[in-house]
């Protein structure tokens, strides 16, 4: 490995990777998907919001959120010690849920049968809901966002996904963008397959 090149993240590289499509006039599209290893990433959020992407961003199942407006503070100092300097919730305030916690609280009706996407088989057809939250920031509410949820028709696979779209988006649109990773990835297999990369293998930086 040259000594120029540091290391950088899964999402560190995608985010250039996305700077550089756009420089070279090759990237028009307002939206950007990604799985849970990138949605998991605060600051990858943070970076797409602060340059004007909108998002729908899978993130894990141990992901927080807060479902109601939240009032924090910085703690009167007792007189003893530092002074408090970092804000906390206030007492009786709830705290953050995990959103299978927030899917599972859901009625019926707030489910939407939805067909996302055409699919090799077919229409690809989920249960979709969603709500307007705020992240959890270190226990601390965040950002407002869209928590969108989606299950199969069985309930037997659920999704998590949180977007900085506009609070008149609809339901379906961000049903769509969060759809579009099935064919982008196959489309990556297929092309990998045609150059020769699938197998590909190599055992020093310049191959």
């Amino acid at each position: 490995m040259p000594e120029d090149i540091g290391y950088q993240s899964k999402a560190e590289l995608g985010v250039g990777l996305l700077r550089r499509a756009r420089q070279a006039g090759h990237l028009m599209a307002a939206w950007v998907t990604a799985d849970s290893g990138h949605g998991a990433v605060p600051t990858l959020r943070d970076t797409l919001e602060m340059e004007g992407a909108h998002y729908v961003l899978e993130v894990p199942s141990n992901t927080h959120v807060f479902t109601q407006a939240t009032q924090v503070a910085v703690p009167a100092w007792s007189g003893r010690g530092r002074k408090p300097t970092q804000p906390q919730l206030l007492a009786g305030e709830p705290c953050s849920r995990s959103v299978p916690a927030v899917a599972a609280s859901l009625l019926p009706a707030d489910w939407h049968e939805l067909t996302v996407a055409e699919g090799a088989q077919g229409p690809r057809i989920h249960k979709l809901a969603a709500l307007r939250v705020w992240e959890s920031r270190d226990g601390l509410p965040g950002r407002a966002c869209w928590l969108v949820l989606r299950r199969d028709l069985e309930g037997s696979e659920a999704k998590y996904y949180l977007s900085n779209a506009p609070e008149e988006t609809r339901l379906l649109r961000l049903a769509q963008v969060a759809a579009m990773r099935w064919p982008i990835e196959t489309e990556f297999q297929t092309e990998k397959g045609e150059t020769g990369l699938d197998e590909y293998e190599v055992r020093s930086w310049f191959g």
